[in-house]
């Protein structure tokens, strides 16, 4: 089944490379490979807005604060190639030839995806299935409690009693 628009793949990097615009605009290439097939995309490092999305992404694919600001790792980032991570495909209007393209919306870390999955397994644990409330909702009162906690103790003076043990 090839990639299809709005879905989500686990994807490893199998190339990275510099790269550049007809303005001169810099960005680093990225080929991605999922089982259902592949495709490349661009990061274009320019200011504005979205330039804090390209850093959260080469930072996610591995890249280090050190190695943004390294003339020589921007040159050849081949320390990407291998990376795991989560991607999202959208689409967009190639202008120049008027055909509709796949493109990587988003980039995701596979950690988040792992905490996510630990989540669903500890709310099974505790009674709740998938998709459903679990027996211990989150921020709620504990089964037999028939009152919310008090509330809490931010920007409370609190007094400075010795307490055991400390």
């Amino acid at each position: 089944m090839p990639l299809e628009v709005g879905n989500k793949y686990r994807a490893v990097v199998t190339a990275a490379y510099a790269t550049e615009k007809e303005d001169g605009t810099f960005g680093i290439a990225v080929s991605f490979h999922a089982e259902e097939g592949d495709i490349e995309h661009t990061l274009w490092i320019e200011p504005g807005e979205f330039l804090k999305y390209r850093k959260a992404d080469l930072k996610t694919l591995g890249a280090t604060d050190d190695d943004l600001v390294s003339w020589e790792w921007l040159q050849a980032p081949t320390s990407l190639i291998g990376a795991k991570c989560g991607i999202v495909i959208g689409e967009y209007l190639n202008k120049k030839t008027g055909k509709i393209c796949l493109t990587v919306k988003y980039i995701n870390s596979i950690r988040r995806e792992a905490q996510r999955e630990a989540l669903l397994a500890a709310a099974r644990l505790l009674g709740g299935a998938p998709g459903k409330g679990s027996a211990y909702p989150i921020g709620g009162p504990m089964p037999g409690r028939t009152e919310e906690p008090s509330a809490p103790l931010w920007g409370q003076e609190i007094p400075d009693e010795p307490q055991p043990g400390f």
